[in-house]
Formats: structure tokens, C-alpha cells, sequence
């Protein structure tokens, strides 16, 4: 598998124990790679019409596909669990918008700062202490 490819699909085979406790560590090591499950289908195991056609031929001839029908009915095959991982890309965080909303906080504590002075809340020399801080944490 390439590390660019978008998406991946792993086929998983076995008793649905069995298969969670692999596809669980198979999504780990991929989780890290920046894959993550998109979706998952899981088929019941089911034998085919041949398995049927013999235990009934058995039956015919020797009898003995009772047991084989008994066996088929009471055993089930493996199934089969497809799951179709995706690339998720991590972006950066877009600076300019970032640095606007930082931009858009200070002058908002800045006004805010202006409104108290003018209300008589702070004196001049807080105003002043307060603004520096404000300018300070840019």
C-alpha cells in the first residue's frame, strides 16, 4: 500500500470475534497513518450448493449424508468482513483567519478597556497598565 493512496480496503475472514479483535489492530496501525474506516460490510459465512447436492447424494447411495446435512446445518463457515478505510489529511490551521480572530479579541478588549476608562471604572494609570498587557499578549 502507498502512503498517498486515498483509500484502502482491507477484506477480513473468520468468526466475527476473531475478525473484530484483527480489524481493531489493523484500524490502529492505519489510524495512525491518517486512515480512518468509512464504511464496512460483514457477510455471514454460507456453504454452497455443492456441500448441499453431496449430503443429499450421500443420503441416496449410503446414507450417510444425514451426518453431512446435520454438520452443514450446525457449523457455520467463516464470513467475511470488508471495510474501506479513507485518508483524512490533516490541514494546517489557516493562519490568516487565526491571526484575524486574534486580532478582532484584542480590539475587542482594547474598546472594552476604553469603555471603562471613559465610565470612570479605571483610573489612568490602570487604563495604561491594562493596555500594555492587552498589547502585550499579541
Amino acid at each position: 500500500m502507498t502512503d498517498d493512496a486515498p483509500v484502502v480496503t482491507r477484506t477480513y475472514r473468520g468468526k466475527p470475534e476473531e475478525i473484530e479483535a484483527i480489524r481493531r489492530a489493523d484500524a490502529d496501525s492505519l489510524a495512525a497513518r491518517g486512515y480512518y474506516p468509512k464504511s464496512q460490510n460483514y457477510v455471514p459465512g454460507s456453504w454452497g450448493a455443492g456441500a448441499w447436492v453431496l449430503g443429499v447424494v450421500l443420503i441416496l447411495l449410503f446414507g450417510l449424508g444425514l451426518l453431512v446435512l446435520i454438520y452443514l446445518v450446525a457449523v457455520k463457515p467463516p464470513g467475511t468482513l470488508s471495510v474501506i478505510y479513507e485518508r483524512v489529511e490533516q490541514r494546517p490551521a489557516d493562519k490568516p483567519a487565526a491571526e484575524a480572530v486574534a486580532a478582532s479579541a484584542v480590539q475587542g478588549r482594547l474598546e472594552t478597556l476604553e469603555q471603562l476608562k471613559l465610565a470612570g471604572a479605571i483610573t489612568d494609570e490602570e487604563y495604561a497598565a491594562k493596555r500594555t498587557d492587552i498589547l502585550a499578549s499579541m
